[in-house]
């Protein structure tokens, strides 16, 4: 049941953001240069973060395995 409580969260977070990206883009005075610095400062911490949550005890978060990664790159390929 744990999967439910990280579906809810990651619907809250992306509520979020897009309201934070309406209100960013919104605004006149809203420069895309800056807008986009953010985004990617925010990426790279992200992919900071990541290799942090492996050590998170009772294995909650798993690294998936090869064919796992090439599905979703195929799935993610074939989206567009």
């Amino acid at each position: 049941m744990m999967w439910i409580l990280l579906l809810v969260l990651a619907h809250f977070f992306y509520g979020v953001v897009f309201m934070l990206d309406k209100y960013v883009l919104s605004t006149p005075r809203s420069n895309p240069i800056t807008y986009s610095f953010y985004v990617g400062a925010m990426g790279i911490a992200i992919l900071i973060l990541i290799p942090i949550s492996f050590f998170i005890p009772n294995n909650i978060f798993v690294m998936p395995n090869g064919s796992e990664i090439l599905w979703s790159l195929i799935a993610g390929i074939f989206q567009i």
